[in-house]
């Protein structure tokens, strides 16, 4: 039987908790939350870290324990959802922090990581081959070729990293696909995501149906909107669309070299040296040169009735469902594309 009376964790999903500083084993008893992995780590308080001391999982049994899994450190282990058990921390030290965390369940080629009701952080390392998630690492197996976090409640945060090449990484609100030719890496239900990917990847930022804001500068996008806020970093290529409603808005930024910008009613494009990006479909869209070079812009109306305003700073175009802006460029050329267009400048 147990050696001392056991804290009551009750259902468990994550816990952080102080040992106790008196000598002797440490016990707590719990109902698992999910069927997936039990891991508890026995630290000083880094989770990437942890103690040599024995930590054991028991099942409870008719009124016994049943001894699961023992291990020096941390233990990994399956558990069922429903099912009570205990933890052991053998002679636990003063200054002791344990880690329990019942978030993850596998199959053979699928890996799935959840959040809880509070706020939590996940993060996916490419070439490392690791999933950390609220500080506790996890080692992917090569086979295991989707990953998954679904955050749920609270304000919840992932971080996708991968050097591999020619990624293609779609974000939209909340969260974000990663492909990576063998594997797969999926994040819903998340309130802000952050990647960051090679060079050689393509990327896209898809709206909501609220009233959002892109911005769009060399190898870099950021999104947000109503309960979200996304970053892409790395890309030479990247997309945004304006999809699903509301008055959405694209700020395209220069680099320190030269550009061309192209704006027409459905899309405008700011292309430079070593990057292409692309809104599509915004009612509002602005470039801006502000960064150095000899930047040129070509703004090309529609077929309908546009207005054109503006001066030796920038220029405005109005068309039909959407506004037109370029600011700060060398040069800016205005074409019409036919009805009873009107020019304003000053």
């Amino acid at each position: 039987m147990l050696s001392a009376a056991p804290v009551d964790l009750g259902t468990l999903d994550f816990a952080r908790i102080v040992l106790p500083t008196g000598a002797g084993d440490a016990w707590f008893q719990f109902t698992a939350a999910r069927t997936g992995v039990l891991s508890a780590l026995r630290t000083n308080g880094d989770p990437a870290a942890w103690n040599a001391g024995t930590v054991r999982l028991y099942q409870a049994s008719g009124g016994s324990a049943v001894r699961v899994a023992e291990a020096a450190g941390r233990i990994d282990a399956a558990v069922t959802a429903g099912q009570a058990y205990y933890l052991q921390v053998v002679a636990s030290a003063p200054g002791e922090v344990l880690y329990a965390a019942d978030l993850l369940t596998t199959t053979a080629g699928g890996w799935s990581f959840f959040g809880t009701a509070g706020e939590d952080a996940f993060e996916y390392q490419d070439a490392a081959g690791q999933v950390t998630i609220n500080g506790i690492p996890y080692s992917l197996p090569a086979a295991v070729g989707e990953v998954s976090f679904a955050g749920g409640e609270g304000r919840d945060q992932a971080v996708l990293q991968s050097s591999r090449g020619n990624e293609l990484i779609s974000i939209s609100p909340g969260g974000a696909t990663l492909s990576l030719g063998g594997r797969t890496v999926t994040v819903n239900q998340t309130e802000s995501v952050s990647a960051r990917v090679s060079a050689s990847a393509v990327g896209e930022l898809i709206d909501s149906p609220g009233d959002d804001r892109v911005e769009l500068r060399p190898n870099e996008g950021r999104i947000q909107g109503p309960g979200f806020d996304h970053e892409l970093i790395g890309p030479g290529i990247i997309h945004a669309y304006s999809r699903n409603g509301g008055r959405d808005s694209a700020t395209l930024y220069d680099s320190p070299g030269d550009e061309q910008a192209t704006l027409q009613p459905v899309q405008s494009v700011v292309r430079g040296e070593g990057f292409y990006n692309r809104a599509k479909l915004f009612p509002d869209v602005t470039v801006v040169s502000s960064s150095g070079g000899f930047d040129s812009a070509l703004v090309l109306g529609s077929a309908e009735n546009d207005y054109l305003s503006g001066d030796l700073s920038g220029i405005r175009m109005s068309v039909p469902g959407a506004e037109l802006s370029v600011s700060g460029y060398d040069l800016t050329l205005a074409k019409s594309g036919g009805g009873a267009d009107v020019a304003e400048i000053e």
